[in-house]
């Protein structure tokens, strides 16, 4: 079972009640049967969430939203310390400023990060859902924004990585029926039925939600089919490895699992909550950094693996993080290929793929040494080169 299911203390950090059900229903069911603590917190004041002129109505409505979280809650374990309303009266709608959007993110930041430290892992929703909504958003930033680098923050409905979660969807489903108040809202109402959020219900929720880069491209899942491309080639082999550019670190905790010893392993990352998350999935360690600077890393290894990333043009995308990254990618693919050339042991592989520039990358390896580039599979576009000399 995944380690999301099982893994302790997890946080759930939401704008409101209902959210639970909607966007991780299904691992909170699975959690619970597999008698793991998760703690609920919903940020609104659900008062002031969506005001209508019908005052009455409006009351009826919050009063049915407040009984179902609470049956939901006995359907999902959740004791009073599991559960938690921070209640911002700040009323967040798509007409208001950019200031009071400012200033309710900072407050809900300011209140997490002073009342909620949690010490593994957060889970929130994205920045919209299945709907727009504009406090969707203003939370969704404001979680990003409460916790360090150290306290990975992942985003359901992430389409980065593809690893089957097994969810219960069925629990799910009877959670979200609990949710049918309001006038818009029948008996009837059945959201794995909805066009707009049967999506969100059925799919997003049959895979994790770890922020890594670009492992799923106009739906093909490049991900998995390069992993298992490079465990194949890897089968029957030793040696010491660092995987650059590790995002959740599934390719080291795969390694692992297939008998490499964890000292052998090592990897990196250049977004710090990366790092964390993937240290906390393989029990590697994982080293904060950019791939194009290896000279504090200690040792040589046999293999480096760069996965996902190449064809990724970074100069441009960190730039406003990272000055030093300014500069034309033709020159970010020659001080890589001497950053790995230096940590290769002689006879030392690179395993890599680069989809959209694979060319100039390669001249790039030709240029400082490296021969006997080899297409190992051609579906997931993995490729291998050694060091000569």
């Amino acid at each position: 079972m995944p380690d999301l299911v099982l893994i302790p203390n997890l946080t759930v950090i939401l704008a409101h009640h209902d959210d639970e059900s909607l966007f991780v229903g299904g691992l909170l069911s699975a959690r619970r049967e597999a008698g793991v603590q998760t703690k609920v917190i919903t940020v609104c004041d659900v008062s002031v969430e969506n005001p209508v002129d019908d005052v009455l109505k409006e009351k009826n409505r919050q009063l049915n939203r407040s009984m179902a979280y609470q049956k939901v809650c006995v359907q999902l374990g959740l004791g009073l310390n599991d559960r938690v309303c921070l209640n911002v009266r700040k009323n967040i709608q798509a007409s208001s400023s950019a200031e009071e959007i400012e200033e309710a993110e900072k407050l809900i930041a300011s209140q997490l990060a002073r009342q909620y430290r949690p010490n593994t892992v957060v889970l929130t929703h994205p920045a919209s859902g299945p709907v727009e909504h504009p406090q969707h958003s203003v939370v969704h930033r404001a979680v990003i924004s409460a916790y360090p680098a150290k306290t990975p923050v992942l985003v359901y409905g992430d389409e980065s990585a593809a690893l089957q979660l097994p969810v219960n969807l069925q629990a799910k489903r009877q959670l979200l029926q609990s949710y049918r108040y309001g006038t818009t809202r029948t008996p009837e109402w059945d959201p794995f039925e909805n066009p707009i959020y049967s999506p969100w219900c059925r799919d997003h929720e049959g895979y994790s939600w770890f922020g890594v880069d670009a492992w799923l491209k106009n739906g093909d899942r490049y991900g998995i089919k390069q992993i298992a491309a490079v465990l194949a080639y890897l089968e029957g082999r030793a040696g010491r490895l660092i995987d650059l550019g590790t995002g959740n670190g599934e390719l080291l905790r795969q390694l692992i699992q297939t008998g490499w010893p964890a000292m052998s392993l090592a990897g990196q990352d250049i977004e710090p909550r990366h790092a964390a998350l993937a240290e906390l999935r393989s029990g590697v360690f994982i080293r904060v950094g950019d791939a194009d600077d290896l000279s504090t890393v200690q040792g040589e290894f046999d293999f480096i693996t760069a996965i996902g990333w190449l064809h990724n043009d970074w100069s441009f995308k960190y730039a406003n993080q990272i000055p030093k990254l300014k500069r034309p990618r033709k020159n970010r693919y020659s001080k890589l290929a001497k950053s790995f050339w230096g940590k290769l042991v002689p006879g030392g592989e690179i395993i890599y793929t680069c989809r959209d520039e694979f060319l100039e990358w390669e001249k790039s390896l030709t240029k400082v040494g490296f021969g006997d580039i080899l297409l190992l599979d051609e579906e997931s576009g993995v490729r291998r080169a050694i060091k000569k000399g």
